[in-house]
């Protein structure tokens, strides 16, 4: 959106307006979004890992293990020099662990 590369017709208005945003407001905005996309991971994460651990039968299986199974908490494996945050996000200094 910040680039104006979206052509759907109910986007337009939406990408011109954070198109026309100041440089440290379009950082604040990425910000902001980054760090509610890792907050929601984590939760989503420790959600599977309380479910796991309580046997509520929500599992999730990645070619046949049970990944909850795997860790000792799901959630604290988004963050630090060798998390998930690090190795996969395009974003990973955006999010300051709070």
């Amino acid at each position: 959106m910040q680039k104006g590369a979206y052509k759907t017709p109910a986007l337009q208005e939406l990408q011109r307006d954070i198109m026309s945003l100041a440089v440290e407001t379009k950082k604040l905005l990425l910000e902001c979004i980054a760090d509610s996309i890792h907050a929601t991971t984590h939760d989503f994460l420790f959600a599977l890992q309380e479910a796991h651990d309580r046997k509520l039968g929500i599992e999730v299986t990645v070619d046949g293990v049970n990944i909850a199974a795997e860790s000792d908490g799901l959630q604290g494996e988004l963050f630090g020099d060798n998390g998930w945050v690090a190795k996969y996000s395009k974003y990973p200094n955006v999010f300051d662990g709070r």
